[in-house]
């Protein structure tokens, strides 16, 4: 049901404009923000934490800010998939050109700030082969959809749905990157159910992160970069690379701590640029513990 409202939304934005489009996703963005308190409660916890200070007001007015960025995030995909145009400037896209040269390849660690979807499909346009990992918890959820029309601009995509094997656990990731591809990978939530996670400090408590990208980068040898894709304006975003480091361990014992390490890396990079972009994090479920 949801994938055939977004064809219709499209379809109708086609004919009446992109203000239509955005109309409707506003609209719907206001019903879940008044009618899943759940989701709403998850959010001011996190701005609680990074907002001690701010009352609940302020609190609730910080959900609401991320919930619309997130809705303007959105927006710039569909208009992406009706034939508009992205503008954006990287920063640290050498890096990855350097390690495609070297027929590396590379595991992109991303997370759900601004849009990563959108950074994946414009670095595939420029060229750079890109295996995006994906989640699915119900198959019929929007998550299919994307994935096709990702896949229309060349973008490798593999959905995790539940009853399936995992894709981390296949080989068709592997092979992607001894190829010299870069398979991206969620760093800050888990895309299939039933994940080993790690604990890392963050914001003054505990957040539980999923292992799976750094036991990826141990196993296989591959450097391990980080993406971001941070929304500047409307339909505009500044994508910034770091990296690469390596997750490496002196010893089979030491294997668990080498992830743990890279884990809590990761845990203290997501923090910084939490406190700089605070809206822009776009995570709906309970985190800190």
């Amino acid at each position: 049901m949801k994938a055939f409202l977004v064809k219709l939304l499209l379809r109708a934005s086609r004919i009446l404009g992109g203000w239509f489009l955005r109309t409707v996703a506003y609209g719907v963005t206001a019903g879940y923000f008044l009618f899943r308190p759940g989701r709403v409660r998850a959010s001011m916890a996190i701005y609680r934490a990074l907002f001690p200070r701010r009352g609940r007001l302020f609190h609730g007015y910080a959900a609401w800010r991320q919930f619309a960025d997130f809705t303007a995030g959105y927006c710039d995909r569909l208009e992406l998939e009706r034939g508009g145009e992205i503008g954006y400037t990287d920063e640290g896209r050498p890096l990855l050109e350097e390690a495609a040269g070297a027929g590396l390849g590379g595991i992109l660690l991303v997370s759900h700030f601004g849009n990563p979807e959108i950074a994946a499909r414009l670095f595939r346009r420029s060229g750079l082969p890109m295996l995006l990992l994906m989640g699915e918890r119900d198959p019929r959820q929007v998550a299919r959809q994307q994935g096709e029309a990702m896949e229309r601009d060349g973008l490798d995509v593999l959905v995790s749905s539940p009853g399936k094997s995992s894709p981390f656990d296949g080989l068709e990731a592997l092979h992607f990157l001894k190829e010299g591809g870069f398979v991206a990978m969620a760093g800050d939530l888990a895309w299939q159910e039933g994940p080993r996670l790690v604990e890392a400090p963050f914001l003054g408590g505990t957040i539980r992160l999923p292992e799976a990208p750094h036991a990826f980068a141990l196993l296989t040898g591959a450097p391990l970069f980080t993406l971001w894709a941070f929304r500047t304006g409307r339909a505009a975003y500044r994508l910034v690379v770091s990296g690469p480091r390596y997750v490496t361990a002196s010893s089979r014992d030491d294997r668990r701590e080498a992830i743990r390490r890279s884990v809590r890396l990761y845990a203290r990079e997501l923090e910084t640029t939490l406190k700089r972009h605070p809206w822009q994090w776009h995570v709906f479920e309970p985190v800190l513990e």
